[in-house]
């Protein structure tokens, strides 16, 4: 078990000045942090092969807690609590049954809501740094047979669709090359009075005072998820076979890589495994794979 606390000052930002200087920022050493944490890692010996007729069974694993705190970098934020890459955006707040228009929250308590998206208040909703994260590997072995499975695990952090208002656009991008619906916002989108959805109705250029597709936590998203990440099944052959061979040794592999996802958030169709930044932004996902091969020592 490992306990860390570690704060950083002095770091480079880019203050943002008036332009009537000449210039629009002044890189400066405005920045201050903290970042506190414990990593745990813990082997257990399951099963021992001598005891089990040559079967046994390994189990590894870690867990990382992390808090990130932005200790100092301009006055405009030093009332709040922020973490690094901390989202700050309007509070979507669902769809008016009655009128299929967009509703925003004017406040942090979200105690009066507002049809207009630039009367909706502006707050922290979240880092996408995530608050734990860790692993579990199994390892079981019979004789010459070995089946090793990692299951990684990430919550606690945001991601945002950057790229949302163009894939799931409300009509206010018309026909164009840059908007798009796929069948998932068109099936759940406000159609008629008394519709209950999170999918504001599509009015064609945009007449909606809401705006629902400008940036707000309608495209934020929990980047919680568990991943079936490794997934290996080998042989090693006899040394009497790999003696004939003149080979040290040789063994036959089968290794298939996440296989299987299961997500936090059900509003989230695409990977949560994103950088540390948090967009999503139409990045390619973590490909699935199949590998089959021989390792071999001369």
């Amino acid at each position: 078990v490992d306990y860390f606390s570690r704060k950083t000052d002095g770091l480079l930002y880019n203050l943002p000045i008036s332009s009537s200087n000449g210039v629009t920022n002044l890189l400066s050493n405005q920045g201050a942090l903290k970042n506190i944490g414990v990593e745990v890692e813990l082997t257990s010996k399951n099963i021992v092969a001598r005891k089990a007729g040559g079967f046994s069974w390994t189990t590894e694993a870690n867990f990382t807690w992390f808090k990130n705190r932005i200790l100092r970098l301009e006055s405009a934020i030093e009332d709040q609590e922020l973490a690094l890459n901390s989202f700050t955006l309007a509070n979507y707040a669902g769809v008016d049954p009655a009128t299929g228009e967009a509703l925003w929250f004017t406040n942090n308590t979200k105690s009066t809501l507002t049809t207009n998206w630039a009367s909706a208040g502006r707050y922290n909703q979240g880092t996408a740094l995530p608050k734990y994260y860790g692993g579990i590997t199994n390892t079981f072995s019979y004789k010459r047979f070995s089946l090793r499975t990692l299951i990684y695990y990430n919550f606690g952090n945001k991601v945002y669709d950057s790229w949302g208002a163009h894939a799931h656009t409300d009509g206010s991008l018309g026909f164009s090359d840059i908007g798009a619906m796929p069948r998932y916002i068109y099936d759940r989108r406000w159609q008629k009075p008394g519709d209950i959805t999170d999918v504001p109705k599509v009015v064609f250029l945009g007449t909606q005072s809401g705006l629902s597709n400008q940036a707000s936590t309608r495209f934020l998203y929990d980047g919680g998820y568990i991943r079936l990440r490794d997934v290996a099944l080998s042989y090693s052959f006899t040394n009497r076979f790999t003696s004939k061979l003149r080979l040290s040794k040789m063994s036959a592999f089968i290794k298939a890589n996440n296989l299987f996802t299961w997500v936090e958030d059900d509003r989230l169709r695409a990977d949560p495994e994103v950088s540390t930044a948090g967009y999503l932004d139409y990045k390619p996902p973590v490909f699935r794979t199949l590998t089959i091969g021989l390792s071999i020592q001369f």
